[in-house]
C-alpha cells in the first residue's frame, strides 16, 4: 500500500499538481516557495494520526474503520490524492477529521449512503463515490462499493478492501488516463 501511495504522490508532485489557491499548513508547505506566489505548493508528509483520533472518528460515524483504511490514514497527510478516476478524501495535517466528516455527512445524501451503512471515502470520477459497505465484510475488512448519484438506490461491488482498490488503480492508472 505505502509504495503505491508514495509513487502516485510523487507523480502528482512531479507534474506540479500539488498546489492550492489556499493556505497550506506550515508543516506541509514548500519552504523554498516565494511568499508572493498566489498558489501555495504543498508536500505530503508522514501522518500524525493517532489511535485515539481514529477511535473518535469511529465514534462520530458509528462504525469501525477497516484496518487497511486506518493504515492508509496513518501513512501520509496530503491535500489531494488521485489515482485515475479515484480522488481520495483530503487528508491535511490539522483538519483531516473535518475533511473526512464533510465527505461522509455532507458531500453525498445521507439517506443513500450513511443511512444504509455505506461510508464514503473517495470520489469516483465526477459521478459518484467509493464507499465501505459496513454490511459486507471479508474478514475484518469492509467490501468497497461504487455509488452512482444518477442511480442512488444502487451500488456496485468493486473491491474486497482498499488494498485491492489501490493495486487495481495502480495497475490500470495508465489505462485510466487515456
Amino acid at each position: 500500500m505505502e509504495d503505491i501511495i508514495e509513487k502516485h504522490l510523487q507523480e502528482w508532485e512531479a507534474k506540479g499538481l500539488n498546489q492550492l489557491p489556499d493556505e497550506v499548513a506550515v508543516e506541509m508547505s514548500d519552504p523554498e516557495q516565494d511568499e508572493d506566489e498566489e498558489w501555495r505548493i504543498w508536500k505530503a508528509i508522514p501522518s500524525t494520526v493517532t489511535e485515539a483520533e481514529l477511535k473518535a472518528v469511529e465514534a462520530l460515524i458509528g462504525y469501525e474503520l477497516p484496518p487497511s483504511y486506518k493504515r492508509f490514514l496513518g501513512y501520509k497527510h496530503f491535500y489531494e490524492f488521485k489515482i485515475g478516476p479515484c480522488t481520495f478524501c483530503s487528508h491535511p495535517i490539522h483538519y483531516w477529521r473535518g475533511c473526512l466528516s464533510e465527505m461522509i455527512f455532507r458531500t453525498y445524501p445521507e439517506e443513500y449512503l450513511m443511512g444504509k451503512g455505506l461510508i464514503p471515502f473517495a470520489a469516483w470520477s465526477d459521478w459518484g463515490a467509493l464507499c465501505f459497505d459496513s454490511s459486507n465484510r471479508v474478514g475484518n475488512e469492509y467490501q468497497i462499493v461504487r455509488w452512482d448519484h444518477e442511480k442512488p438506490h444502487e451500488t456496485e461491488l468493486i473491491f474486497n478492501n482498499i488494498n485491492h482498490l489501490l493495486n487495481d488503480l495502480d495497475k490500470n492508472s495508465v489505462e485510466y488516463r487515456e
